[in-house]
């Protein structure tokens, strides 16, 4: 019994994945791109495991990006993580707001050739949401990450490109992330070294 329930599990995070249309995820990688060829920064953001996810994003993409390149690029990708400075972020939320702790990062560094990625599976994180207000604020692009949670949550509603995984299990909505992530960094690689 317990190795069919393993078996509809492992279906069931397939189908989410496959659910994802591959050109969300090339609009993405182009997105990074056009970012990195005007000199743009990529802000990563998010709670829990999304945290997560964002600094493993920020460190892939910096990383590849400086690989392809062959390790001295004439240009390269700017990537932040907003989670990655602990000081930082609990200053914030302490003092001010855990409401506060990305936006305020990025309030007076924002500008209009950045993304920002806010990774939110249910969609309704007020910080992430705040960080959002400050992207659109400049202009600035939002990608979002979410799941199906509620209907529509509003990440999905306020992003320029939004990969809402088709599930409301946040387990199956963060593997479909964690998956995403890689498929998005492969494309945006072909597009670098082309």
């Amino acid at each position: 019994m317990k190795g069919c329930e393993t078996s509809a599990y492992l279906n069931q995070c397939a189908d989410a994945l496959r659910a994802v249309p591959p050109a969300t995820i090339d609009a993405i990688a182009a997105e990074f791109q056009r970012a990195r060829n005007g000199g743009g920064t990529i802000y990563f953001l998010g709670n829990g495991a999304c945290a997560s996810l964002a600094d493993h994003m920020a460190a892939d993409f910096g990383k590849q990006d400086l690989n392809a390149a062959g390790g001295a690029p004439t240009r390269s990708l700017r990537t932040h993580s907003l989670v990655g400075n602990a000081a930082l972020v609990t200053a914030v939320g302490n003092d001010i707001g855990f409401d506060e702790v990305f936006a305020l990062q990025m309030r007076g560094r924002l500008a209009q050739q950045d993304v920002v990625v806010a990774l939110s599976a249910s969609g309704s994180s007020i910080n992430v949401l705040r960080a959002v207000d400050e992207a659109e604020a400049v202009g600035a692009t939002v990608i979002g990450f979410t799941g199906a949670m509620e209907p529509h949550p509003p990440l999905q509603l306020r992003s320029d490109i939004s990969l809402q995984v088709p599930s409301d299990q946040i387990d199956q909505i963060e593997n479909v992330h964690v998956a995403a992530h890689h498929a998005i960094l492969r494309s945006y690689l072909r597009l670098v070294q082309q």
